[in-house]
């Protein structure tokens, strides 16, 4: 059975099918993060690197993803990568204190964000099929290259694969903000879906084809891809 809460799915229903079934699927099961649930190689082999030193309250942009993404009505050819542990859309935020719904007033996803810092940050396009995405970082303002405590790797799906729906994959190692940081997905200034986010665990963001709403998937993960 399932249970669902405030947008938030528990427990398991096997899968759900996209537009093109047998191709990505919502499955329920915990998958972790590829390159380790610690530190693992920079970049990973045919990935681009991006960051690989220690930035506080900083972003790096991931540019030109080869498909239109959607959040809160954005429509978005980059992902902003924010040291914070947060992701945003249409533009890119230092913001690091007070961090809610409402800050940044962006379109975002908060993944343990609070006043953290990152060491490395990658990046692979899957021809136009994904784009995935490796942060590194520390639940402090600093951090020693190579040695997080906050891993976790994100993957964008082209909409076309979900039937127009905008779908990421979050796989997570090692986090040390797991009490105090915030999860969840919101737009300028209100939260579709929050929670709390775990070390070890799988999650799937399941937002509508103008990303105007979203559904978190907690325990779940994106079956039939090549990693």
């Amino acid at each position: 059975m399932t249970v669902t809460f405030n947008n938030m799915v528990y427990g398991s229903f096997g899968c759900r099918a996209p537009a093109a079934p047998g191709i990505y699927n919502i499955t329920s099961g915990t998958k972790a993060p590829v390159f380790g649930t610690g530190p693992g190689a920079y970049p990973p082999s045919g990935w681009t690197g991006l960051i690989n030193q220690s930035y506080d309250d900083a972003y790096t942009i991931v540019q030109n993803i080869p498909f239109t993404f959607y959040h809160s009505g954005v429509a978005s050819s980059n992902v902003y990568v924010e040291s914070n542990s947060y992701l945003t859309y249409g533009a890119g935020s230092n913001n690091f204190s007070g961090l809610a719904a409402n800050n940044p007033a962006l379109p975002k996803f908060f993944l343990g964000a609070a006043d953290n810092s990152y060491q490395r940050v990658s990046y692979v396009f899957s021809g136009t099929n994904y784009v995935r995405i490796r942060y590194e970082g520390t639940a402090s303002t600093s951090g020693t290259v190579g040695a997080p405590n906050i891993v976790y790797e994100v993957t964008h799906f082209n909409p076309a694969l979900f039937g127009g729906n905008n779908v990421i994959e979050v796989l997570v190692g090692k986090h040390a903000r797991v009490s105090g940081g915030l999860f969840g997905s919101a737009n300028n200034t209100t939260y579709y879906v929050s929670g709390t986010i775990a070390a070890n665990q799988s999650y799937v963001f399941d937002g509508t084809a103008t990303g105007n709403n979203h559904t978190l998937y907690a325990g779940y993960y994106i079956s039939g891809t090549d990693y």
